[in-house]
This record gives C-alpha cells, sequence and structure tokens, in this order.
C-alpha cells in the first residue's frame, strides 16, 4: 500500500514539474521585459534632460554652476523635510550621508546597500 502512495505522489510532483518550470520561465522573460523597458524609459529621459539643459544654457544663459546649487537647494530641502519633491520619503545613505529615497536597495550616489525597510510601512 505504501508503494502505491508514493508511486502517485511521485507522478503527482512529476507532472507539477514542467508547469513549475514554465511559470518560472514565463516569470524571468518578464522580468527581463521590465528590464528593458526601464532601461529604455531612462534613456529617453536622460536624453530629454541633456536637451533641455542645453536649451536653457543656450537660450537662457543659465551655468552648470547655477544648476548644480539649484539641485543641491532641492536635496537639502527635501532633506529637511523628510520626503522628495514627490512626496517619497527620504533616508540618509550610511556610507555618503546623502538623502535617498527609503524604499531604495542602494545609494544613487555611491551604490552602498541600504538597510531594507518594510515594503508597507506607514501605510
Amino acid at each position: 500500500m505504501f508503494e502505491f502512495i508514493w508511486d502517485a505522489i511521485q507522478q503527482e510532483q512529476s507532472a507539477a514539474l514542467p508547469s513549475a518550470v514554465a511559470t518560472h520561465q514565463g516569470s524571468v522573460a518578464e522580468a527581463q521585459t521590465k528590464v528593458v523597458t526601464l532601461e529604455q524609459r531612462y534613456e529617453r529621459l536622460r536624453l530629454t534632460n541633456m536637451g533641455m539643459w542645453q536649451l536653457m544654457k543656450q537660450k537662457l544663459g543659465v551655468t552648470d554652476q547655477e544648476l548644480a546649487a539649484a539641485v543641491q537647494s532641492l536635496v537639502a530641502e527635501s532633506g529637511q523635510k523628510g520626503r522628495n519633491a514627490l512626496g517619497g520619503r527620504l533616508t540618509q545613505c550610511p556610507a555618503c550621508h546623502r538623502n535617498v529615497l527609503s524604499s531604495a536597495a542602494s545609494c544613487v550616489y555611491c551604490g552602498a546597500k541600504l538597510a531594507v525597510t518594510a515594503s508597507f510601512g506607514g501605510t
């Protein structure tokens, strides 16, 4: 009797394996598609920012130093509020001490790994 039950369990697990592998492969393909999409969006955003900055320099005479000061001012202001310009919570990187989104896995400035916080903390 035990052998019959064991064989039935083995057959069930063997039948489920291709489905599990297909699901995993689908998840990997979906993740790869999302990464490519994010890379494309990032590149468009980067090119748009470069174009806007070039126009600001040409048409308005804004200097690189003025832009850097404006960005630093926004970062400092958001740090005082504890949120970024869009309302996202900020935390301080333990390595470089710059303000970064608390949901980030690593610092965008120095690459240091950040402490993982609860996904739904505070909501």
